[in-house]
């Protein structure tokens, strides 16, 4: 049976409609506020699939923003034409709560399907753009800290993927949740960071101690088996200097030690 259901939501500032999920959390800006389910027609998939996008925001440029947008659209995209649930959390770094969207809190299955094929890309083309605006809309919110806090945001996956086990719970099948951790993870940092690169020569060996480090002192814990995690460096400080040759290496060692009790490493880009 079918099962329609529509809702519109205005954002001032971007002039987008929100077909979005439910509203979460009061931390969350009221800038960045939606209401009400997706748009849905159809069944909802059997196995959607759950998406857990973590975002260390070095920078609050327009390029920045632009970039985290550009860099979660393949997922964004996914969810829209295949469904799927995407928990969209950021953080500003040391000092500054990490938020998450409203309307990207992981609780509903995006879905976008009509029998119509013109009309369903009219629409899945609108949902798409307007959680990009919904997502711009916040990380333009966001303060930015002048230190880094990624051991902070990483911390904090467990936590954050309970949300989407019980939505996955909910599903007649289950695919391996998503996790995507977008961080140039190169910021500055607190001395007393596991992951603070102060006088840390740019290494493979260097960037595995660290991340062995944060794992050993609990402050990482090893992903279940049923997940996977790629990481993402967005690119806000490009060039070829010693902390961004530094960052790759840190982004291969932590896809790989992260995984290691199970979990499947997507590799980083």
């Amino acid at each position: 049976m079918k099962r329609r259901f529509a809702v519109a939501a205005a954002f001032a500032s971007v002039g987008l409609a929100l077909f979005l999920s439910a509203c979460g959390g009061p931390e969350v800006s009221a800038t960045a506020s939606c209401d009400g389910p997706p748009y849905v027609e159809g069944d909802a998939p059997q196995a959607p699939q759950m998406s857990l996008l973590m975002v260390d925001l070095s920078s609050n440029t327009a390029s920045a923003r632009q970039a985290i947008v550009e860099a979660i659209r393949p997922v964004v995209t996914e969810a829209v034409e295949e469904g799927g649930a995407i928990r969209f959390v950021v953080s500003g770094g040391s000092g500054e709560r990490i938020r998450v969207s409203d309307c990207l809190d992981g609780g509903v299955v995006l879905h976008t399907d009509f029998n119509n094929p013109t009309r369903e890309e009219g629409e899945q083309e609108k949902a798409i753009a307007a959680i990009e605006g919904n997502v711009a809309e916040l990380l333009l919110t966001m303060r930015v800290a002048p230190r880094g806090d990624v051991t902070n945001l990483i911390s904090q996956i467990p936590d954050q993927l309970a949300v989407l086990e019980h939505t996955a719970a909910a599903s007649a099948a289950r695919r391996p949740i998503d996790v995507d951790l977008f961080s140039d993870l190169d910021s500055r940092t607190v001395e007393s960071d596991c992951m603070s690169l102060d006088g840390v020569p740019a290494s493979v060996v260097n960037a595995d101690k660290l991340v062995a480090r944060c794992i050993k002192y609990h402050y990482y814990q090893p992903l279940p088996p049923d997940t996977a995690l790629r990481v993402v460096r967005p690119q806000l400080t490009p060039g070829d200097s010693t902390a961004s040759r530094m960052s790759g290496f840190l982004a291969d060692s932590l896809c790989a030690q992260l995984t290691e009790g199970g979990a499947t490493c997507l590799g980083g880009a």
